[in-house]
Order: C-alpha cells, then sequence, then structure tokens
C-alpha cells in the first residue's frame, strides 16, 4: 500500500469516526427516550380521553405522529454502523422544516379563524421555528454536498 492510500484511509476512518461521535450518540439516545415518552404520553391521552374535543384530538394524533417520526429517525441513526456522511443530519432538518412548517400552517389557520386567542403569538413562534430550520437545512444540504464531494473524489483516487 503506498503512502496516498494509507493517507486516504486514515482520513475515511476519521472522517467516520466524526460524523456520529459519542456525544452525538448519546444525544440521539436522548432523542429517542423522549420521543418513545411523548408518544406514550399521547398514545395514553388518545386511548383514555376520549371526550375531548375533535380538534384536541386531531393535534394529539399530529402529534403522536411527528414523535413517532423522531423515534424511526432516531432508531435509524443509531442502528446505522458505518459512517452517514450527514444524511441523518440531513434527515433531521427535513423533519424540522417539515413539522415546523405544519405547525405554522395550523396556528396560521387558528388566527385567521379568530379561533385561538394565542394564535397570532403562536404563528409568529412557528414562522421564527420555520425560519431556523430551513436555515440549518440550507447549512446542512451545502455540508452533505461537500462530503460527498470528498467521497467521491477519494473513491476515485484508488
Amino acid at each position: 500500500m503506498n503512502t496516498t492510500q494509507a493517507r486516504v484511509e486514515t482520513l475515511l476512518i476519521r472522517q467516520g469516526h466524526d460524523m456520529l461521535n459519542r456525544p452525538e450518540r448519546w444525544g440521539y439516545v436522548a432523542l429517542l427516550i423522549a420521543a418513545l415518552a411523548m408518544a406514550a404520553t399521547l398514545t395514553a391521552l388518545l386511548v383514555t380521553e376520549t371526550s375531548l374535543p375533535t380538534r384536541t384530538m386531531a393535534a394529539f394524533a399530529t402529534m403522536l405522529v411527528m414523535a413517532l417520526c423522531w423515534v424511526a429517525h432516531a432508531g435509524w441513526v443509531l442502528t446505522h454502523r458505518r459512517p452517514l456522511y450527514g444524511r441523518h443530519k440531513l434527515t433531521a432538518t427535513r423533519l424540522a422544516t417539515g413539522f415546523s412548517a405544519l405547525y405554522t400552517l395550523g396556528a396560521g389557520l387558528l388566527w385567521s379563524s379568530g379561533i385561538g386567542s394565542g394564535a397570532a403569538a403562536a404563528t409568529l413562534l412557528g414562522c421564527l421555528m420555520l425560519s431556523g430550520a430551513t436555515v440549518l437545512h440550507i447549512k446542512t444540504r451545502r455540508q452533505v454536498a461537500i462530503l460527498e464531494k470528498q467521497r467521491r473524489q477519494l473513491e476515485s483516487a484508488y
């Protein structure tokens, strides 16, 4: 093995290790636990509180789907044994952007219909969350593109 191949392999190993280091892995464990707790709580509410208004039941069901999506995402990241090259972050920012958009849309509909007293503040908060999630998604997409370009260059060196 020549020195160039050894450097490439060392770089790939280091990059792969850095993709999901221990603190980040523990963060995904915390996400999994929190999302499972949220899903269990919402399921219990949906099953036991059948007299709640339809809007509330729909909101709880939507939040349950969101929690289960986060459970699936955290499980996917934690069970992968090879480098994800930022795909896990890209998926997380997509989820965050989609869920923030859904929240903002719901709050905006309540505000425009005059139903919710705090709907204006909720819509403003949703716009802030959506803006933050969108910025993170754009930054993450750029980082993933750079990583994929580096990976292609390193693979073509062989």
